[in-house]
């Protein structure tokens, strides 16, 4: 989960090869957001992984998407966007968009702190 809250500050397009079960969610969840390509784990060679990552990076859809999720992790503030992405691949699902004040009505109590 980590690396996933560094690379959507950080505006990164993510090859992501998931082993086991919240990685899978997490996974897909990026993959849904436009910033993430998933790599089956079974059928990761260094081959497919390389032409994934090259791929991907030059995707101008995947940059945008990456640096969108970068604009609003800066907006919201590190520790709620790190708690949003935490809760993202644990499978819970923002309601809303936009500025902290409006995610805070529809994410955990825990989080709502931090706005």
């Amino acid at each position: 989960g980590g690396y996933l809250s560094k690379a959507a500050a950080a505006g990164v397009p993510t090859v992501i090869a998931p082993l086991q079960g919240d990685q899978r969610e997490a996974a897909a969840r990026w993959r849904e957001a436009g910033a993430g390509r998933v790599v089956r784990a079974s059928q990761l060679t260094p081959r497919r992984l390389r032409w994934a990552v090259v791929r991907h990076l030059a995707d101008h859809r995947a940059r945008e998407a990456a640096a969108q999720l970068a604009g609003e992790a800066q907006q919201l503030g590190a520790d709620l966007a790190a708690s949003i992405v935490e809760q993202v691949g644990a499978g819970a699902t923002p309601i809303a968009s936009g500025p902290a004040h409006h995610l805070t009505r529809s994410i955990a109590p825990s989080c709502a702190s931090h706005a």
